[in-house]
């Protein structure tokens, strides 16, 4: 399974160089870039931190975890960039919740254990995002043209990821989960499962940035 999301990580990263390398927004540049890290992030440093400097592998998870929540926050402010209601409220909430990760990593508890109560809030705002999105283009027309619309498939790679996470996350949370066989693989396979389908949604993002109109269809107020 590991190798599988480093095979779909790879073409994700693939995929961006093909189809971003002539006029390519620049949140999607920012997003292969943040691919990029996630594989070095997944398979060379929490793989070996340990052995090579003896550092606990959470705290490159909780490195990486920050950056990918400052990214995230960016497409979605992007996202709703022409809403300016909507665009303020996600700054607060970043602003918010990246806060709030960084109090539970210096004060709270540490850099080696995952900011899991955090990462649920950052979990939850991706999810409520998307939803605002889909929502608003149900209402903004009956036929909405998925090929021209890269936004819609970063927030279907969000509701992907995020609602398997925010699952595992409150499992995280209760110790006494754990105790029951066979936690540890039903956690991965479907963290692993989640992870490879938002890496498909990404390419498509990918893909369907080349056929993009001059503005990104954000929905309107």
């Amino acid at each position: 399974m590991f190798t599988a999301i480093l095979i779909f990580g790879l073409l994700t990263v693939l995929t961006g160089f093909v189809f971003l390398r002539k006029n390519g927004p620049v949140i999607l540049w920012i997003l292969l870039a943040l691919n990029i890290i996630s594989i070095i992030n997944e398979q060379l440093l929490t793989e070996y931190c340990w052995h090579w400097w003896h550092i606990q592998p959470n705290v490159f998870y909780n490195l990486y975890s920050l950056i990918d929540m400052l990214v995230w926050f960016l497409v979605f402010y992007t996202v709703f960039y022409r809403v300016p209601g909507i665009r303020y409220i996600i700054f607060t909430t970043g602003i918010g919740v990246l806060c709030y990760s960084l109090a539970e990593l210096f004060f709270i508890y540490n850099w080696s254990i995952f900011h899991s109560r955090s990462f649920l809030c950052f979990s939850g705002a991706m999810l409520l995002f998307s939803a605002v999105y889909f929502l608003n283009l149900q209402h903004k027309e009956s036929l909405h043209n998925l090929q021209k619309d890269y936004a819609i498939w970063l927030c279907a790679a969000a509701v992907c990821f995020h609602s398997v996470f925010f699952i595992n996350l409150l499992t995280v949370i209760d110790p006494l989960y754990w105790s029951y066989p066979n936690t540890t693989r039903i956690f991965h396979t479907f963290q692993s499962l989640a992870i490879i389908i938002h890496y498909l949604f990404i390419c498509i993002a990918f893909i369907s940035s080349r056929y993009r109109p001059e503005q990104i269809p954000s929905p309107r107020t």
